[in-house]
């Protein structure tokens, strides 16, 4: 029986963070630098400037005086200052001319900086390390506390790093402190909430705002900085902005922000919004946000790994439900108001980024256009590192970095599950199937057995457990007893080969390397069925020519245990940079048997071709096997027949113009999708006498491979097609149901028809609009093509926009249209003058119009026989005389 674990507990993130604006510092040497940051934003805000050649100088030192005047900026005193220059500052070495007088004085007034005795400020003076922080503290109002600590230097600095103030600053006691230093003290300080006096006489005290049932106070509402309390209901990442539901009406609306802001983390969350004008400096939540698993039982909800259940507001944006990880926010009435949600497909284990590339043991995934978090925060691809666990949904293309673990030494081993440091965990996780381990370079299951082997190497283990505290992946030491596992294809079939003492069995396989291996196997070798539970007999010459085994093989190279594995799918067609077959992941690394050569009948090792998926010498298998590890994915094909012998290669695509007959020519024109790119295509001279398809067919399109000449055209079969209303949408999984199939959108292209034929994405789908489905495979669930034939909001079709193209030649006055509809009557109109359009039998239309020699731009409408306007284009003509 699986333990609680009482680390659960460290699994849910609470949002306390801030989130500022930000941008690339202007300065030529800060590009890069950790303090970057905190630079940029002390730039925008005025507190520190940089120098006349426009850099920054991180590793200077700032004066004394320098120092005072980023005090007071950052106090709010600026316009003090400025009034008091010229004044008196109580300092004999800064006289009332001194540039930084007014600095110095304000500074002192208010008891931020002292001198360094005899009434001398020493304004030229490098400022230290120490020195720096204690302006920075008594600024924040920490005074009091830092004088009960012991006072200057060593009360400042323990009070600084209670209330992190030197959180990424670089600094050693006695020595200058440098301007990065500076920048990134004074930046920490806007995000410590400000000591302040409370009560009078012999009732005052110190206490940090929003302590005690006081208000929270920030040097930013020091500076003058507006304020907008409320909610960020919506946000939008490309225009850089959010809108703020403001408890204040005035202050309702869409405010700008920078291009670091993490939405991710703020949307949906109340918070106090720091602006200037439009433009917000710094946001904090006002709210409890977890991140977390969660699970619905009717109107309440479960953060799992926090154990705490909490209401369902009937306000909360969308109905939450049970995800692998979530987003939840808590109002005031402790209810939630806010749910973002995801499922996980799977995990991987990072072992190398390159740009948006992550590799993973034999998975590559593309992040570009991830959302990707960690702790709760927006992340970068340069933040992902090798050995990081992210789990990803790629339809929603979502991904979170999660790195929880349990480290110590197996303790009991059971058949079902195995115990670390005390905890128990099963070897089969509820979401991604078999525990996984690493061996050789490659993800492997994790059993008893490997249990075993890590518990005799008597070295620690980490188990890396994911938010429901289910382990995912264990790290460990194998010992010396270690194994490694291949697979491999049977050649010849298994025959016993009977010896002087004992029968052998004849075994000749080629490995997933491309090694030819003719042994002669003893009894003791064991053979297995792939459920690991059979233990087969030599004597059944149970295999022969075309399985597929896995051998495990000693530290020697000795064959120890001979695994027959079970196919999942036979005569399949795929191409190879498909995503999914017959519903399981297709890996860019699984092994491929091409036997196409093959001859059983004279069976010869060197006619078995092995790759992978991703460097097969192919790009469709035509008929194949597949064989699907416990995560539902594709590790093993045997192609018995593929493409890489011909000259022409087949695509699915879809015809989203009307295809036109060039003239004087047997050649036509028609403008195909295929796989989300729109591209024109012709047919080879003399291969069509008339293309019989229209805008909106589905249809398998053969391509010259040399000129990408249209040679054949294939009807896609009955049960390649669904059609229907859309209902019961799920973004998190691209999943929608047509007369109550399910129907799964994770690679599909959507091209609207309503729409001129564009490709838009799941999220353009709406319960109600009209589909027609080009399905990845007979009677599958994944869809390759989703046509949106109208939508839900459409009375009828008839605004369906014209797909027009014209075009002008230079040696004729007129204009050639391209996509009419030859059943309708059109009319073309330039200015006053309206002309009608004639389609032919061919497809083929022509309008007479006299253009004026020259370059010039011409608008024209095109109207149908009522006079309804289907489409305005304007488009640059050049008339030069006919020679």
């Amino acid at each position: 029986m699986k333990k609680h674990l009482a680390l659960v507990l460290a699994l849910v993130m609470v949002l306390s963070s801030f989130s500022f604006v930000s941008a690339a510092p202007d300065f030529s040497d800060m590009d890069g630098h950790e303090n970057a940051e905190a630079v940029a934003r002390l730039e925008l805000l005025n507190v520190l400037k940089g120098y006349p050649d426009g850099t920054f100088k991180p590793d200077n030192t700032i004066t004394r005086a320098e120092f005072a005047a980023v005090a007071v900026r950052v106090s709010g005193l600026e316009n003090v200052a400025m009034a008091a220059k010229g004044l008196p500052t109580g300092f004999s070495d800064v006289p009332a001319w001194h540039w930084a007088s007014g600095y110095v004085g304000t500074a002192a007034k208010m008891g931020i900086v002292n001198g360094i005795g005899n009434g001398l400020f020493a304004p030229e003076t490098p400022v230290k390390y120490e020195e720096a922080i204690t302006m920075i503290v008594r600024a924040l109002g920490y005074e009091p506390m830092a004088q009960a600590r012991g006072g200057y230097p060593f009360g400042y600095l323990i009070v600084a790093n209670e209330i992190d103030l030197l959180e990424d600053a670089m600094g050693v006691q006695g020595t200058w402190a440098t301007r990065a230093f500076v920048a990134q003290i004074t930046d920490n300080a806007l995000e410590i909430p400000m000591m302040i006096q409370v009560g009078f006489g012999t009732d005052t005290k110190w206490v940090v705002s929003g302590e005690e049932d006081t208000k929270e106070k920030w040097l930013l509402d020091q500076m003058g900085f507006a304020t907008v309390e409320g909610r960020i209901t919506s946000t939008d990442k490309d225009d850089l902005e959010i809108y703020i539901d403001a408890e204040e009406r005035d202050d309702r609306g869409t405010y700008d922000v920078a291009e670091a802001f993490d939405f991710f983390a703020f949307e949906g969350v109340k918070v106090k919004a720091w602006v200037d004008g439009d433009m917000v400096i710094l946001a904090k939540a006002q709210e409890d946000v977890y991140f977390d698993a969660t699970e619905i039982d009717g109107d309440e909800l479960e953060l799992v790994g926090a154990e705490k259940d909490y209401d369902i507001s009937d306000d909360v944006n969308v109905d939450p439900f049970d995800a692998d990880f979530a987003k939840v926010v808590i109002d005031e009435e402790n209810e939630v108001i806010w749910f973002e949600g995801y499922t996980w497909e799977d995990f991987l284990v990072i072992e190398e980024v390159d740009d948006y590339d992550v590799y993973a043991y034999g998975v590559e995934l593309d992040v570009e256009d991830y959302t990707l978090v960690m702790d709760g925060k927006t992340i970068t691809v340069e933040d992902l590192e090798e050995g990081d666990i992210l789990y990803y949904n790629d339809g929603d293309e979502f991904a979170e970095v999660y790195n929880e673990s349990v480290v110590g030494d197996i303790g009991r081993i059971y058949e079902e599950s195995f115990v670390v440091d005390g905890d128990e965990f099963d070897y089969a996780n509820p979401i991604f199937g078999q525990v996984q381990y690493i061996e050789d370079e490659d993800m492997e299951d994790f059993d008893k057995d490997v249990a075993d082997k890590m518990k005799d190497a008597e070295e620690e283990v980490e188990v890396f457990l994911d938010r429901y505290g289910e382990a995912v992946f264990v790290v460990g030491d194998l010992g010396e007893g270690v194994t490694t596992s291949m697979y491999a294809y049977v050649i010849e079939d298994v025959v016993e080969v009977t010896g002087r003492r004992d029968s052998k069995w004849a075994f000749d396989v080629v490995t997933d390397a491309g090694e030819a291996i003719s042994e002669d196997l003893s009894d003791s070798v064991d053979l297995y069925d792939v459920d690991g539970e059979t233990e087969l007999t030599w004597a059944d010459d149970i295999l022969s020519i075309g399985d597929v085994v896995e051998l495990v093989v000693d530290v020697d190279g000795e064959i120890e245990e001979v695994w027959l594995l079970d196919y999942e799918a036979m005569d399949v067609t795929f191409e190879t940079d498909d995503t999914y077959v017959e519903g399981f992941r297709l890996l860019s690394t699984a092994v491929v048997f091409d036997v196409e050569d093959f001859d059983d009948a004279d069976p010869d090792a060197d006619d078995v071709i092995v790759a992978t998926v991703s460097d097969a010498d192919f790009d469709e298998v035509l008929s194949g096997d597949i064989y699907v590890n416990d995560r539902a994915q594709v590790i093993i094909v045997v192609a018995h027949e593929t493409d890489k012998d011909a000259d022409t290669t087949k695509y699915d695509a879809v015809v989203v113009g009307t295809p036109s007959k060039l003239r004087g020519e047997n050649t036509w024109r028609v403008a195909l999708n295929i796989d989300g790119t729109k591209t024109d295509y012709f047919t080879e001279e003399d291969a069509f006498t008339a293309f019989d398809y229209a805008k909106g067919d589905f249809i398998v399109v053969e391509l010259n491979d040399d000129n990408d000449e249209i040679v054949g055209i294939e009807d896609i079969t009955a049960d390649e097609y669904a059609a229907g209303l859309a209902s019961n949408l799920v973004l998190r999984d691209r999943t929608l149901e047509i007369d109550e199939e399910l129907y799964r959108l994770v690679d599909a292209v959507v091209i609207d028809a309503t729409d001129s034929y564009k490709v838009k994405s799941f999220r353009d789908i709406v319960a109600g609009d009209e589909l027609e489905l080009f399905l990845a495979a007979p009677n599958s669930s994944f869809v390759k093509y989703a046509l949106i034939v109208a939508d839900a909001a459409d009375d009828n079709g008839d605004d369906e926009p014209v797909d027009l193209n014209m075009s002008v030649s230079a040696d004729k006055d007129g204009i050639n249209l391209v996509g009419l509809d030859g059943e309708m009557t059109y009319f073309l109109q330039h200015g006053e003058d309206l002309m009608p359009v004639t389609v032919d039998a061919e497809g083929e239309s022509f309008v007479a119009f006299t253009f004026e020699e020259g370059t010039k731009a011409y608008e024209f409408d095109l109207l149908d026989a009522e006079a309804n306007v289907l489409l305005t284009k304007t488009f640059i003509v050049t008339v030069v005389p006919a020679p």
